[in-house]
């Protein structure tokens, strides 16, 4: 795992917090409970895990800590946390993220730090242009990573095959039933079970 100190600044709610971070072997955070708990002015952040789903929390020995276990918060145990607290501090925090995150990321897709601070025509604008430029670096990629050998029929059919069977596996579905659906579309797979 790796040791990050993320600094969390947002001078419209006048919160400025430093809570360290731990990312796990696919990149999720973790926070690190007593910087949590100090940052939400909860005093205990013994009592503060309690309150939490056990995917919500962890131990772990690491290192720089001299050898003791530290409690960590996932990110939706953090957002718990701050949804739960009635503390100054954690109501600055929820206020920052449900005035100017959440409705950045439901108007515009993404949330930008300091994207507030423009007008509201040029955040529009600033969302628009980044939405095309990404949209125009995924067909760049999808264009680079065109293979030629899965344009053979051969190994289509099999790539069709594997994604039928994960389809099947995770909707919980017959796998010929899938795998008709991938062939002949869905309305010529309903008009097959209704002639059944």
């Amino acid at each position: 795992m790796n040791i990050e100190v993320t600094t969390f600044q947002q001078n419209t709610h006048e919160l400025t917090a430093s809570i360290r971070v731990i990312r796990d072997a696919n990149g999720d955070p973790w926070f690190i409970a007593k910087d949590v708990c100090e940052t939400l002015g909860l005093g205990n952040p013994t009592k503060a895990l309690l309150a939490l789903d056990d995917d919500e929390k962890k131990t772990e020995k690491l290192s720089g800590f001299r050898g003791s276990s530290v409690n960590l918060i996932s990110e939706s145990g953090m957002y718990a946390l701050i949804v739960r607290s009635n503390k100054a501090e954690a109501k600055r925090f929820r206020k920052w993220v449900t005035s100017d995150v959440l409705p950045s990321i439901r108007k515009h897709g993404a949330y930008v730090k300091g994207a507030e601070q423009l007008s509201p025509e040029a955040q529009t604008e600033f969302y628009r242009i980044v939405q095309n430029q990404l949209t125009h670096a995924l067909q760049r990629h999808d264009r680079l990573t065109q293979h030629d050998h899965w344009r053979t029929p051969v190994q289509q059919q099999a790539r069709s095959k594997i994604a039928a069977a994960k389809v099947a596996e995770q909707l919980g579905l017959p796998l010929h039933l899938v795998e008709t659906c991938a062939d002949s579309g869905v309305a010529n797979t309903l008009q097959a079970l209704a002639a059944k």
